[in-house]
């Protein structure tokens, strides 16, 4: 699952969007998850894509931070 997420000057995700997903209960749980992530501080408006990768070896889902978004 990939969502696109916005954050502030403080690090803080502002939006968060799905870009790519088969399951709306997976879909879900990445947003969930994506609207607590934390940056670094930086310039506002930064724009990111996280990959979640859902597996059932997991306990929980392991998510990788992609390249930033231009």
């Amino acid at each position: 699952v990939s969502i696109r997420v916005e954050a502030d000057s403080a690090g803080a995700v502002t939006s968060a969007a799905p870009q790519s997903g088969t399951s709306k209960y997976f879909v879900d749980l990445a947003l969930k998850a994506a609207r607590q992530w934390k940056f670094a501080p930086g310039p506002a408006g930064r724009v990111w894509n996280l990959r979640f990768i859902f597996s059932r070896d997991a306990d929980h889902p392991v998510s990788v931070q992609a390249n930033p978004a231009l």
